[in-house]
């Protein structure tokens, strides 16, 4: 049977499906974006939130990466990063980037910090939002946890962990404030200029959306998205 079709508000959908140690990677939005292999990233069997796979980092010099586009120009509208990740340790781990380190250069970075929490930094017309050191919801729990971070109002910005708000992540932001286009690639598994960082664990069902998904608590996702 085919596919089912992404709906239209998904910019990248990357499953992990597939035969173990393949390097494979496929966009499954409506846009099919190139998606180009850093270092061994790979899929891996041996864990899987849903399907036969899940992506598996190793911490040096694994990353994924998809061109710059305008759709990932967000500027005013509503957004939001979404995607299931396992840990394999509690240091620094980068998640999803579009952007470089405190987003110096581009809109917003995932990350697990230094403590193994979720933190997130966000580049408005406003100033950089870092936090970095205020995240307080643990992802480095060695189960799949799922991570969503979206504007979700022309004023707020948030992030859930197994669908449930991490209030310390959530900032008020001027209705005027705009999310910085620079231009960069968006990452998987690193910052550009943080290698240390590169990501040791596995992530699956990245998506990003031109709508925010979520606005308050909810269940998190029970199967693989369309």
């Amino acid at each position: 049977t085919s596919e089912p079709t992404p709906d239209h508000d998904t910019l990248l959908l990357i499953h992990s499906d597939h035969a173990d140690t393949s390097s494979v990677f496929t966009d499954s939005s409506q846009f099919g974006r190139t998606v180009t292999v850093g270092g061994d990233a790979q899929h891996a069997t041996a864990e899987k939130q849903f399907g036969a796979s899940s992506i598996a980092f190793d911490g040096t010099g694994d990353y994924l990466t998809v061109p710059d586009h305008v759709d990932f120009d967000f500027g005013l509208n509503l957004w939001t990063v979404d995607f299931w990740y396992k840990a394999s340790n509690s240091g620094r781990n980068s998640l999803v980037c579009l952007g470089d380190w405190d987003c110096a250069n581009g809109p917003v970075i995932i990350f697990q910090s230094s403590d193994g929490d979720l933190a997130v930094s966000y580049n408005l017309s406003s100033g950089v939002i870092s936090n970095e050191t205020t995240g307080t919801t643990a992802i480095d729990t060695g189960a799949w946890v799922h991570i969503a971070v979206s504007r979700t109002g022309p004023t707020t910005l948030k992030a859930f962990v197994n669908g449930t708000e991490d209030t310390s992540v959530g900032e008020t932001v001027g209705a005027t404030a705009t999310m910085t286009d620079l231009t960069t690639v968006l990452s998987i598994g690193r910052m550009a200029s943080r290698t240390a960082y590169d990501l040791t664990g596995h992530i699956e069902e990245v998506r990003v959306s031109r709508v925010a998904r979520w606005s308050a608590n909810f269940t998190a996702p029970t199967a693989p998205y369309p």
